[in-house]
């Protein structure tokens, strides 16, 4: 059955004007909360920060680290974003809008990849790896996926650039470049999505699963600020993370029409107010935020604290798995 992704997204902004600020915290009210204190045997993945590099994935980190914490082992992001491309592929959003067959991945909702990779089961970080740690990593790993298909389809040498090449084995470990291009011949009438997910399935040899006793929830953002406020505590309390997605606008300080996803990972008192720790998927460093925000950066860790009124007033949507 198709499922539009569209209304969803207008109903969701629909709901961002019922949001008002209200700070619920005193400093005595805001104790310390680290949900990863409570999973050492993942403090691996999450002292490592997440870097999505210039593709359009960010939903599939939090999804993923989610999925992480349920079955104790670390998760492939790009396994996840691409379970959320096979299972969504006729309402999937496209980089390239014109041409389908060579277009890059873009955009998606983190409940719905969750739900792809509960039905689908998923890669571990070993066999796909996601944390490319170099910002054009993806892309450059896309780019000798191109060349493959190009060579199958019409012929021809494939000797990529070394440095593509590069890219491609820090996420397919596994393969070669005899594999890759012999990937690509297999599937050649097909498009890009389809090879890529081809590679996928030939690295992933331990397909986990979720069990399905699990579910997506979100947050109610039309309710009382106090309200949303005081059952995100609950569930951080409960150990658990949250999905929030936010406009680029207000992360980085300028107009950008397009939504961000962050995994909210605990809370602490900083500058006199009450701000919540976000996991990012943007590498290490502060210079992709706003000066407002930017304060209250963690580079090192690639992580981002954010007051609980800049959270009501800018949150989108604020999802969980239980």
């Amino acid at each position: 059955m198709k499922r539009t992704r569209i209304i969803v997204f207008m109903v969701i902004l629909n709901c961002l004007s019922s949001l008002t600020a209200f700070a619920q915290h005193t400093q005595e009210s805001c104790s310390r909360i680290d949900i990863t204190d409570h999973y050492p045997g993942l403090k691996g993945l999450f002292n490592h920060p997440r870097d999505q590099g210039n593709v359009g994935l960010c939903y599939a980190y939090p999804a993923a680290d989610i999925l992480s914490i349920l079955v104790g082992r670390p998760v492939s992001a790009i396994a996840v974003a691409l379970n959320d491309m096979s299972y969504y592929r006729d309402n999937f959003w496209y980089r390239n809008f014109l041409d389908a067959n060579t277009a890059y991945p873009k955009g998606g909702l983190a409940g719905e990849a969750f739900a792809a990779s509960q039905a689908l089961g998923f890669c571990l970080e070993s066999e796909l790896q996601s944390n490319v740690g170099e910002s054009t990593g993806l892309l450059d790993a896309f780019e000798a996926i191109h060349e493959a298909i190009f060579v199958a389809k019409y012929g021809g040498e494939f000797n990529p650039d070394p440095m593509i090449l590069k890219s491609y084995f820090n996420t397919f470990s596994k393969s070669s470049k005899e594999h890759l291009l012999g990937v690509a011949k297999n599937n050649r009438d097909k498009s890009f999505i389809e090879v890529l997910l081809a590679l996928k399935n030939s690295q992933c040899t331990q397909r986990v699963r979720v069990s399905k006793n699990f579910g997506w929830q979100n947050l109610d953002v039309k309710e009382m600020s106090s309200v949303v406020i005081s059952k995100i505590d609950k569930i951080l309390e409960s150990k658990l993370p949250l999905e929030t997605s936010f406009e680029t606008t207000f992360l980085k300080g300028f107009t950008r029409d397009s939504l961000h996803s962050m995994l909210l990972i605990g809370r602490e008192w900083k500058g006199d107010q009450c701000r919540y720790r976000f996991r990012n998927s943007w590498g290490t460093g502060c210079q992709f935020y706003s000066p407002t925000l930017q304060p209250y950066c963690d580079g090192e860790k690639g992580q981002l604290l954010i007051s609980e009124t800049e959270i009501l007033e800018n949150a989108i949507s604020i999802g969980f798995a239980q």
